[in-house]
């Protein structure tokens, strides 16, 4: 999990630069690296799909973001992270009213 953990942050350290193009593969891995843990944790891939999620609407891609959004509200619901469902309803929100 310390992997995922790392690589989960540096595309958030990368995306945080704008430098979206280098980030997409690092939160793909991280994603991958969390799915393929027993138990999965849940909190940690939820904040890692966030990353994707800021990622894809930083990128213009918005509806490529609401199915993570979507996932990442259902995960922070699961560890109980009442911020991190929020701030998913409201991208969700926003992505739905635009």
């Amino acid at each position: 999990m310390n992997l995922a953990h790392a690589v989960r942050h540096v595309a958030d350290i990368l995306r945080g630069m704008g430098r979206t193009a280098e980030a997409e593969p690092e939160i793909l891995e991280a994603i991958a690296i969390y799915r393929a843990q027993e138990p999965l944790p849940p909190l940690h891939l939820a904040n890692a799909l966030r990353v994707a999620a800021l990622l894809k609407e930083q990128a213009g891609s918005n509806a490529e973001a609401m199915p993570l959004w979507v996932e990442a509200r259902d995960r922070y619901s699961a560890a109980g992270v009442d911020a991190g469902v929020a701030e998913s309803r409201a991208h969700l929100a926003a992505e739905k009213g635009a």
